[in-house]
């Protein structure tokens, strides 16, 4: 069973240090990625698992499912009830399902672990993208691409998740992957066989 590299990291805690924001319970808005949107993990019960996927409005992207009636199965679906993300969890890991892109497949190819073992590559429609640690964030690159450009970030702060994302993930169509691929590497889960 392998670790997952960014789970330990976030477990000390975070040094971030931002100013208070004006919505008062929103974490304050990281200035260096004014041009990302900005969306929360929220109702985490017991963790990611259990969640919805808002935008900084409120708007619902995705409510995130394991029920005990189906166990071993998380699933997305946007407000309208439409399924686009299934996970199936097993003694081996997991696989996994992008409704109209990702065929069931095993979630350690969707979101393979480097050989040194310090980052996860994610796969999706013959497209790579690097998920690796950058300071107190897990960011997201186009692999073989400059890692200044940053096209998604996960960070975690005083117990909040947010995940900020480049307008071009989204008219790109890769919300969905994005989105799986942060629940994977939040879920306490191993997804390695």
């Amino acid at each position: 069973m392998s670790t997952n590299p960014f789970i330990s990291a976030w477990s000390t805690g975070s040094s971030y240090n931002a100013s208070s924001s004006v919505f008062g319970a929103l974490p304050a808005p990281d200035t260096s990625a004014s041009d990302f949107l900005t969306f929360f993990f929220v109702s985490m019960y017991p963790s990611i698992l259990n969640s919805t996927l808002t935008k900084s409005d409120g708007h619902v992207e995705y409510m995130i499912t394991t029920q005990p009636i189906i166990p071993g199965y998380t699933l997305f679906k946007t407000l309208k009830g439409e399924s686009v993300v299934l996970i199936e969890w097993n003694n081996r890991g997991a696989l996994v399902e992008i409704g109209g892109s990702v065929i069931k497949q095993h979630a350690s190819m969707f979101l393979q672990l480097s050989g040194d073992r310090t980052f996860r590559i994610m796969n999706y429609l013959g497209e790579q993208y690097a998920w690796m640690g950058r300071g107190n964030a897990i960011c997201m690159y186009r692999a073989n691409s400059s890692p200044n450009k940053c096209l998604a970030k996960l960070h975690k702060e005083d117990g909040v998740l947010r995940l900020e994302v480049s307008p071009s993930v989204i008219s790109s169509g890769l919300m969905a992957p994005t989105a799986l691929a942060a629940v994977l590497l939040q879920g306490g889960r191993p997804i390695d066989g």
